[in-house]
């Protein structure tokens, strides 16, 4: 049977017209599921594996360890777990502790990717001084951390995302943890419910990464307001 030339130009006419009306079609696009946007920096390439929060669990039995209600402390036992997933508080969030060595100030970072925007939240992280003997009668005292909070472009924020996503830095596995005279630099990741960390405070492999990465927050960030205390209202003796 031969194909009739101007038949065939027709059916092929038909097809495609059918084929833009599904693809613009409402319900047709409602059907296809939403490609998630490329994450700002991602998980390690390799190395431990606790992105699943059910394996944090079996550290973590009782569900307190590690769970203070602080938003720079507890990523480990949120991410993934029931808050995370109902909430989607942060479906991308970041963490640095770092510090330029064990005598100096220590920052505490949180970044939140949301679209083309990063939300910084950035504290002291210095421990208190011991209560001097003037000290003693002051009453109970609270802790005061303050947060500055600011919004910032993707594209000015480029210099933290490139010394972040280094080999190095981030992708390579853990290494020695046992120091506590180092410079100070622990990293976290929330990515969808998807937790990783690395610790480079002990990584001399990783030195001059996170020099890069402690200089692109200094030039970005301002300095966090230093931490406190302050007596609980109704105790000053």
């Amino acid at each position: 049977m031969r194909l009739d030339p101007h038949r065939l130009t027709l059916w092929l006419a038909l097809f495609a017209t059918g084929a833009m009306y599904l693809a613009l079609s409402p319900s047709y696009r409602q059907s296809v599921p939403a490609i998630k946007d490329k994450p700002w920096i991602g998980l390690p390439d390799s190395g431990m594996d606790a992105s699943d929060f059910q394996l944090r669990e079996l550290f973590n039995p009782d569900g307190q360890g590690g769970r203070r209600g602080d938003a720079f402390l507890d990523l480990a036992w949120t991410c993934g777990g029931f808050l995370d997933k109902h909430d989607a508080r942060f479906p991308e969030r970041y963490i640095a502790h770092v510090s330029d060595d064990a005598w100096n100030p220590r920052w505490g970072i949180i970044i939140d990717v949301e679209q083309d925007q990063l939300l910084f939240s950035i504290r002291s992280d210095d421990l208190l001084p011991p209560p001097s003997a003037n000290d003693a009668n002051t009453g109970d005292m609270v802790t005061i951390r303050p947060v500055t909070r600011l919004r910032i472009p993707k594209s000015r924020a480029e210099p933290i995302r490139q010394a972040w996503n280094n080999e190095a830095l981030w992708h390579g596995p853990q290494k020695e943890i046992n120091c506590n005279d180092g410079a100070t630099l622990r990293l976290e990741a929330c990515i969808h419910g998807r937790y990783a960390m690395r610790s480079r405070t002990c990584d001399r492999d990783a030195h001059q990464a996170a020099e890069s990465l402690r200089t692109a927050f200094k030039a970005l960030l301002p300095t966090p307001e230093p931490v406190h205390q302050r007596p609980v209202p109704g105790t000053t003796s």
